[in-house]
């Protein structure tokens, strides 16, 4: 399985409408004319020059977490011969049913038809509401299984913008949501105004809310993730090796606890990207097999308790790498025009076609260059490759991150691995939160306009971020023999997870020590609990040895890590017998290390000398004192 394999995420869209209208004469000598004319002809009318459009649409979710969708709708004649005929909705969506229709005279019959990966339904009207400025009013109703889904924690909404055009003269929208769930961590667009009926939170968008804007919405404050990852290493060579794995690690959006990591590494390390690599040391021809257990919490929102944010080189992600062709002319000149970030995501979103078919052939990346001369062929790798190379043009440090998306529809989000589910996406940083950003322009195109730029979901779980190396490391899910079938990467929902914190200290100084000798020790601390922990502070020192106070900061202690410090005492008199503290403080949390102070020299002698030393030392203090 290559590593750079991933799957994408589409979302229902709202669609086009179009109405047939027929012409009518006021003069009954015409009539005859008029009428052969419709007959033969039958004439698709432009809308906007005969119709004004209004909506009132409700989405209500269901207690099986279907949405229930009513479109109340008003055609309004804009010339006197005209009625309107026919309605027609084009949903980006195939899990539609229970469609229905009214107008004032009851119930009209609905012809519904499914695509691919669309469904158009269509109402003919009974009624001839004829006159200019005259309006035909009819309700249009259906259930949706792609507006909102229930993962794990969160309810998520996700409601595809109106299209925009002339005849659409006003329209609003009201989201119902059962007070059942949680407080929203978002809403997109911000709702013009919140009400409770009963059981319900009703938010509602006015259309300068929501004007040319997708609705997207998480009920819950984080997502849990179960993870179970295997890595299989074998080293081939003919002497020993270090093999490296990456592992799932945290960042503003996310903590990671780990069960289980077997077996134990021999260290953990933190990249310049802050990936966290865990190595083992392998003999010649031997084969390892590592599973690593655990479940992540993923947030909408920085979280503050993610203390790490290591001095970034900035320039670094700016230069040119394999599959990020920077310094292409092209490129350069596609990301002098867009300049921002956004723009760079909305001109991906509405240019490149998602290829469907090409998932099903394990693809090969084409890098940045390569998906600008050829935008109708791209899956989320090439999404991920041009954001990265045009916005690293601008002048905009970005870089790639591999992980783990759920989607709950493979018919409309189809996925690009069979065995092991991986997704590309890119970030940028933004300078004045000095934050990496997670933005998904596939999903934003294959969704036909979700906005997932200014909010991402909590379906997005990172295994890996590629800055300063565009391919490296691997994410989990890559590492098997070739052609192996077996499924590597296993990912389910989890209501919560439970946070063990368990630091031990390990003082490796010895009990006993010769008088008038240095000695060297290392104070060892071991992570043992599940989750990393972030700026903890050590301080060592031993005042009868002279020894000042040393502080020492460990940035980052992810779990199964260790941190080593060496401890270095200086000399004591050669005569000393005493037993000499020495003192730690490890998070807060204080030890003492007792060390035996033996004399270099026999004991009768060493008292001899020890007599002899504090004579002099009185002599010496009573001719200062003269």
């Amino acid at each position: 399985m290559s590593a750079c394999q991933r799957f994408k995420h589409p979302l229902p869209t709202f669609t086009s409408f179009s109405f047939i209208s027929t012409f009518i004469s006021t003069l009954i000598f015409k009539f005859i004319f008029i009428f052969i004319w419709l007959f033969l002809f039958t004439p698709h009318a432009n809308a906007s020059e005969e119709f004004n459009v209004s909506y009132e649409i409700t989405y209500k979710v269901k207690k099986d977490i279907s949405v229930a969708v009513e479109q109340r709708i008003s055609l309004t004649n804009k010339l006197a011969n005209i009625y309107a005929s026919q309605y027609q909705v084009s949903l980006g969506s195939t899990k539609i049913k229970d469609v229905w229709a009214q107008d004032s005279n009851g119930s009209l019959i609905p012809r519904v038809t499914k695509g691919e990966n669309t469904t158009t339904i269509q109402v003919n009207f009974e009624e001839k509401v004829i006159g200019k400025d005259n309006t035909l009013t009819f309700t249009l109703g259906y259930v949706s299984e792609d507006y909102a889904m229930k993962n794990g924690r969160v309810l998520e909404i996700a409601i595809p913008k109106i299209a925009e055009t002339e005849d659409l003269t006003s329209y609003n929208i009201n989201l119902v949501i059962p007070a059942i769930f949680e407080d929203p961590a978002f809403i997109l667009p911000t709702p013009t105004s919140i009400t409770k009926a009963g059981s319900d939170n009703i938010y509602y968008f006015s259309q300068q809310a929501v004007q040319n804007k997708s609705i997207t919405a998480a009920f819950g404050s984080y997502q849990v993730f179960n993870f179970d990852l295997s890595y299989h290493l074998n080293n081939k060579n003919s002497q020993e090796y270090y093999y490296e794995i990456v592992l799932p690690p945290d960042s503003p959006f996310q903590q990671v606890f780990y069960q289980t990591i077997t077996p134990e590494p021999d260290t953990i390390e933190v990249d310049p990207d802050g990936n966290w690599l865990a190595l083992y040391k392998l003999k010649p021809n031997e084969k390892l097999d590592v599973v690593a257990t655990g479940s992540a919490k993923l947030f909408i929102k920085p979280q503050k308790n993610y203390d790490f944010n290591p001095d970034y080189n900035l320039q670094d992600y700016l230069g040119p790498k394999k599959y990020w062709e920077t310094d292409n002319e092209q490129i350069k000149s596609l990301a002098t025009k867009l300049k921002t970030a956004e723009n760079i995501y909305n001109y991906l979103a509405d240019n490149l076609i998602y290829d469907y078919a090409k998932v099903e052939t394990n693809p090969e990346r084409m890098g940045a260059l390569s998906a600008l001369e050829n935008p109708s062929s791209a899956v989320c790798m090439e999404f991920t490759d041009l954001f990265i190379a045009l916005a690293r043009a601008a002048g905009i440090p970005a870089r790639e991150v591999n992980g783990f998306a759920y989607t709950n529809n493979p018919k409309l989000r189809p996925l690009s691995l069979k065995q092991d589910v991986l997704h590309s996406w890119p970030q940028y940083y933004d300078q004045g939160r000095k934050l990496w950003i997670n933005i998904d322009p596939t999903w934003g195109n294959t969704t036909a306009g979700i906005d997932y730029f200014n909010k991402l979901d909590l379906n997005h779980f990172a295994f890996v971020f590629h800055g300063l190396d565009s391919q490296f490391p691997l994410t989990p899910g890559s590492y098997k023999e070739f052609n192996d079938p077996g499924k590597d990467v296993n990912i389910s929902f989890a209501q919560d997870v439970l946070a063990i914190k368990d630091l031990q200290v390990e003082i490796n100084l010895p009990a006993q020590k010769m008088a008038g000798t240095s000695t060297k020790g290392t104070l060892v601390i071991k992570n043992k609990g599940n989750y990393a922990l972030y700026n903890q502070k050590v301080k060592i020192w031993a005042p009868d040895f002279n020894m000042k106070e040393e502080q020492v900061n460990i940035p980052i202690l992810p779990p199964f890590a260790d941190f080593e410090q060496e401890v270095k005492l200086p000399k004591t008199k050669l005569l000393t017998k005493t037993s000499i503290p020495v003192f730690f403080e490890v998070a807060g949390q204080n030890y003492t290390h007792n060390i035996e102070i033996n004399p270099l020299l026999p004991p009768k002698v060493n008292n001899i000398f020890a007599r002899i030393i504090n004579w002099f030392d009185n002599l010496f203090s009573k001719l200062k004192k003269q």
